[in-house]
């Protein structure tokens, strides 16, 4: 697959979860996009945190994100992505359960264990602000695909929601 088309099936699976998440959170006035990234990459980074760094040979955090439309005019989520390259024949499957189980009985965090259509394992979390975390164990390319939406936030009149964020 080519990182391009890696590229669209993120930004379409965030859309389908970020739109899903920011109906259930009311917009954040208070929050700039800078902020909302801020959220959804340090979520990302301690999310990363749980895989086993003997097992990884890189991480490579997206520099840029997307604006997705939410509840409610001129309210976006910040999407964006995370991936790790493990090291050749870890189980992915054992990586994405530590952490589905990381997150499962944390305070105001919900995680979700589940199989892609592609029967790639999958924990999908919900952090306590608005923020989600779609993680994806990827056995074919050794790698954990990290997918983020930040809490939906409301982006002031004259700012564009086009370009790289």
């Amino acid at each position: 697959m080519t990182a391009q088309s890696v590229r669209a099936t993120l930004l379409a699976t965030l859309m389908v979860f970020g739109l899903a998440g920011c109906t259930q959170t009311p917009p954040e006035d208070t929050l700039t996009v800078e902020e909302a990234k801020a959220v959804a990459q340090a979520g990302e980074l301690e999310i990363v945190g749980h895989i086993p760094v003997e097992l990884v040979v890189s991480v490579d955090q997206q520099a840029t994100g997307s604006l997705l439309s939410c509840e409610g005019d001129r309210n976006y989520t910040w999407a964006g992505g995370t991936v790790v390259t493990l090291k050749p024949n870890v189980d992915v499957t054992e990586v994405i359960d530590g952490i589905y189980n990381a997150y499962a009985e944390r305070e105001g965090w919900t995680a979700q264990r589940e199989e892609s259509a592609h029967g790639d394992p999958q924990a999908i979390i919900d952090g306590p602000g608005g923020d989600g975390y779609l993680t994806t164990g990827d056995a074919e390319r050794s790698a954990i695909d990290l997918d983020s939406y930040s809490p939906c936030f409301h982006l002031p009149d004259g700012q564009s929601s086009r370009g790289g964020f």
